[in-house]
């Protein structure tokens, strides 16, 4: 059946299973691990700040090597320098493709383009610690900055991908039903009577027995509202 579905009817079949999703971290009243809630949004913003700010880090130190290449062509360990910068310019080149990615809403590819620049750099910024003088300066200049964007790129990545796992699962499951709610599975079926099939599947709200703990904080819920009901009753007799 997978072979028989168009592309609007895949679409509309995602929307449908992406819709129950949320409507079942709705019912769970569900903030963390989810990329349309609150907690993802504000690491969105952080990411983006701290990427904003450790690009421009970058690019200081970077112009401070290339500064430092340029005063001494010839000095004792210029090599590393040069490597230095060729590490920064490369990193900067994946962070800034990563900021744009993520303003596309591309949030896997944008946190896969996040940790390639920010690993290489907080190791190398480890690895030059003989060179600070403030350690203050390193850890909320450069090695802080980088920390933040890790981790909120982390959290992003992790959620992406348990959200799309969760939507695949309940999109598949959706598919099986319709194969088997179909009144003949022996006939051939046109594409526009797959399209109203669907498309009627979809529109019918699709009954699903909630969880003992859903159920239960329902009937307490009921049972309390009948309590006040009561209440106002007597209190008017």
């Amino acid at each position: 059946m997978h072979s028989q579905l168009s592309d609007s009817n895949h679409q509309l079949l995602m929307q449908r299973a992406r819709q129950l999703i949320e409507d079942e971290y709705a019912a769970q009243h569900r903030r963390w691990s989810r990329e349309r809630g609150l907690i993802f949004k504000i690491c969105r913003i952080f990411a983006f700040i701290t990427a904003f700010f450790n690009l421009l880090i970058f690019m200081v130190y970077a112009l401070g090597c290339w500064l430092k290449i340029t005063d001494m062509p010839n000095g004792i360990g210029i090599g590393a320098v040069k490597s230095s910068l060729r590490l920064t310019v490369g990193c900067m080149a994946f962070l800034a493709a990563g900021i744009v990615l993520m303003w596309f809403k591309k949030h896997l590819f944008g946190a896969a383009a996040c940790w390639i620049s920010g690993i290489p750099m907080l190791i190398h910024m480890c690895g030059e610690l003989g060179l600070f003088t403030d350690f203050n300066r390193l850890f909320f200049v450069h090695l802080l900055p980088i920390t933040v964007l890790l981790g909120t790129t982390l959290y992003m990545f992790i959620t992406v991908i348990t959200d799309r796992r969760r939507i695949v699962k309940r999109y598949n499951s959706i598919i099986d039903n319709i194969y088997r709610s179909r009144p003949n599975t022996d006939a051939i079926m046109t594409e526009q009577e797959w399209s109203d099939y669907i498309r009627n599947y979809v529109e019918t709200p699709e009954k699903r027995k909630l969880k003992r703990s859903l159920r239960h904080k329902q009937r307490k819920q009921a049972a309390a509202e009948q309590s006040d009901a009561d209440t106002d009753i007597a209190d008017e007799e």
